[in-house]
């Protein structure tokens, strides 16, 4: 008789499959932004902040959808710091939960104001969340981004903010982390005209973090356009197999110095061997001694001179 298989035990096997696809190459949806975006959606607990938003309520009645939503949004700017998020910096949680905001308002309200930040739900929101923020310690606030901007503008916006969130994501995991596949983040990766652009210009052939071999031997693997050359111990485990030794790979430099090529020169030890010594140059003698030389010898010449004459006079 067979195994049949019922509702926890096919949760089960899902989970285990899904953790098992991750291992082997992970996927976008699995990165710190989208996960932490998915827990801002998280409703569970959000009665006791129904008398949080009063002005919504006399707007849209009693737990309507603007209601809850409004309960949630207060939920989240209360707990912001004490959510699950994966090491996303303090810094960045304001922006993420203000992207989220205006985000989840568009889709859920069918915002198409020209200019958002006015939109009739994002006005009543923030008026009650004037008198939320006064009851949360001064370092855990959060300040309002006044997006006042159309709805595509605001799109394009966050998508900016979260590629460049999900570049240094994985990056950061790649770099520490060189077991796995990475297809789905470099096909990510080079199917954005930006983030492509970004990571030819940070992985040249000088570059060798485990971020940028992974991206040129997956140009490699997917037959793309080949930036750097790759040295690699063995092509083997391009396979993905375990029992495969790890592949290492280098970039090798583009440019080397000729000087580096060539052997430094040596200098000949040579024998020492007995011999004369060298006759040293004969130096140049000062003009005014010649002249004297000259001199003494014409005064000679005339005494001499003078001396004979002198003694023919005798006789």
């Amino acid at each position: 008789m067979s195994n049949i298989l019922f509702g926890n035990d096919i949760y089960i096997l899902d989970k285990k499959y899904k953790k098992l696809k991750y291992l082997c190459d992970p996927d976008i949806n699995d990165l710190p932004t989208n996960k932490f975006y998915e827990r801002l959606d998280d409703d569970d607990g959000i009665e006791v902040y129904y008398n949080d938003c009063p002005t919504v309520k006399s707007m849209y009645n009693d737990h309507s959808d603007h209601h809850k939503f409004c309960a949630i949004v207060v939920k989240n700017l209360k707990t912001l710091h004490n959510i699950l998020n994966d090491n996303i910096p303090d810094d960045l949680l304001c922006p993420y939960w203000n992207y989220w905001v205006y985000d989840r308002a568009i889709n859920k309200f069918k915002i198409s104001d020209e200019n958002i930040y006015y939109s009739d739900i994002i006005t009543y929101i923030f008026y009650d969340l004037d008198i939320v923020n006064k009851s949360i310690p001064s370092h855990q606030r959060c300040s309002y981004t006044k997006h006042r901007i159309n709805v595509e503008a605001f799109l394009k916006k966050k998508k900016n903010f979260d590629d460049t969130q999900n570049y240094e994501n994985i990056k950061n995991i790649i770099n520490s982390d060189n077991d796995k596949k990475y297809n789905n983040f470099f096909t990510y990766i080079t199917n954005d005209e930006d983030l492509y652009s970004k990571i030819k210009k940070e992985c040249l052939c000088n570059n060798e973090e485990n971020f940028c071999v992974e991206f040129h031997k997956y140009n490699v693997e997917k037959g793309k356009e080949q930036l750097c050359s790759l040295k690699c111990d063995s092509v083997q485990s391009f396979t993905g197999i375990k029992e495969t030794p790890k592949l290492v790979c280098t970039i090798p430099h583009k440019v080397i110095e000729v000087s580096a090529e060539l052997p430094a020169p040596q200098t000949e030890n040579v024998p020492v061997v007995n011999s004369e010594p060298e006759s040293t140059p004969p130096t140049k003698m000062n003009p005014v001694t010649i002249s004297s030389i000259v001199v003494s010898i014409l005064f000679f010449f005339f005494l001499c001179y003078k001396v004979r004459i002198s003694f023919i006079c005798e006789y």
